[in-house]
């Protein structure tokens, strides 16, 4: 029997999807420039665990159920806000606090409720496919 030749890419564990998620949502953050307590309040958690978490002491995990679920949500919201706008922090963050008539206030305000994430991230996926 012919054995296959061993990559490197077959040495490599698949990487985690809460090491995944957590990278993600660190980074969204920081380029968002979210403060602690609007990110533990757009994922539901702590602002305690919003710090451990920007500091790699706190990891996402799917056991808990809602705050993966909000930060798979502002994932998909960041990715709708870069097809729409240029990419610089200024321009994402400046859309995130400028009043919006169609959201009837701030993305950021209302993005801090269990229904605003949803629907800021609707709007945006909305616009994103028809722009």
């Amino acid at each position: 029997m012919i054995s296959q030749p061993v990559t490197i890419r077959d040495s490599i564990p698949a990487p985690r999807p809460e090491a995944v998620l957590t990278k993600a949502v660190v980074a969204v953050a920081a380029q968002l420039q979210l403060k602690n307590r609007e990110l533990a309040a757009i994922l539901g958690m702590s602002e305690a665990n919003a710090s451990r978490l920007r500091s790699g002491r706190y990891e996402l995990v799917r056991s808990k159920q809602k705050e993966w679920e909000f930060a798979v949500e502002l994932v998909k919201l960041h990715r709708a806000l870069l097809r729409l706008f240029a990419s610089t922090d200024a321009n994402l963050h400046a859309w995130l606090t400028s009043d919006n008539l169609d959201l009837k206030g701030t993305p950021l305000e209302i993005m801090q409720t269990a229904r605003g994430i949803i629907s800021v991230t609707d709007y945006l996926e909305a616009y994103s496919y028809l722009a």
